[in-house]
């Protein structure tokens, strides 16, 4: 049984709460409450008050009335009147207050690492999910964001992991895929598919990641038995250099790689680009 599915017959069948269920799996239950959202649904706070009076488990009420509501309310006040708001007058120590100062004087020298960043929801539901699994096998994923020296070294051990792991075909061909597969076709990525289509040309779209050379993903492959892949170049994006190495890489697989620049796309009409390609296939 997957640690979610626990987490779902847990919550489902033995009727336990988010709470109780985050306890005996180990989670925090925001990370449960995650879970049972993307698997189904949560219960109502309503739906929770009945169920709890249904077992036994409380004696109070599941529905409060509109005269059990007035009785809270005027309790409410009156603790208030007779005692204050339990968090007036209260101050922090002075070693919280240094606590909090220090804090705020490292924000200042060193900045903080999320400003102006945005966190992907799904790529930090992943992380807490890898984190979940590595507590309960009982492993700890380092954090990576710590200031100073500890961070750079641990930034410098999962850099050197990476390497490594990046050194496998299977996990690399993996990541490309995850990182490609929403990727649509540019504007002059449009236009040579119009160019395709209309001439009838053996090329097919493969920049979505669907198709890979080594470790990189042309953007169109031929589709005629020939190893003939085209790139396209935008001016903005690429510069002469890179041309040398990724024909080198092609051509250890045998590929002949064709790059067509966004200009040319700009400046020359349709049958010169189909030429171009027609040449080579």
């Amino acid at each position: 049984m997957t640690l979610d599915d626990r987490i779902l017959h847990l919550y489902h069948e033995q009727n336990l709460s988010a709470a109780s269920v985050s306890k005996m799996v180990g989670l925090s239950c925001t990370q449960v409450q995650r879970i049972l959202n993307n698997n189904g649904r949560l219960r109502t706070s309503s739906e929770a008050m009945k169920l709890a009076w249904e077992l036994g488990r409380t004696a109070q009420p599941y529905e409060r009335t509109p005269s059990i509501r007035v009785k809270i309310s005027q309790n409410t006040k009156r603790q208030f009147q007779e005692k204050g708001h339990p968090f007036q007058g209260r101050h922090h120590s002075e070693e919280a207050k240094a606590k909090m100062r220090a804090n705020i004087e490292h924000h200042r020298k060193v900045g903080n690492y999320w400003r102006g960043r945005q966190r992907d929801p799904h790529q930090f539901e992943i992380v807490e999910h890898k984190r979940s699994q590595a507590y309960l096998e009982g492993k700890w994923i380092p954090p990576m964001c710590l200031p100073g020296d500890k961070g750079k070294e641990i930034r410098a051990k999962v850099g050197v992991a990476t390497a490594q792991r990046w050194q496998d075909p299977y996990y690399r061909e993996q990541v490309t895929h995850k990182m490609l597969k929403s990727r649509r076709p540019t504007d002059i990525e449009q236009v040579i598919i119009s160019i395709i289509e209309k001439y009838s040309l053996p090329y097919k779209y493969t920049g979505d990641g669907s198709f890979l050379v080594g470790n990189l993903n042309p953007d169109f492959v031929n589709i005629n038995g020939r190893k003939e892949a085209v790139d396209i170049f935008g001016d903005h994006w690429h510069t002469l250099d890179e041309i040398p190495s990724r024909k080198m890489i092609f051509a250890e697989y045998g590929w002949k790689l064709i790059i067509i620049w966004g200009h040319e796309i700009k400046e020359l009409p349709e049958d010169k680009i189909a030429s171009k390609l027609m040449r080579r296939s």
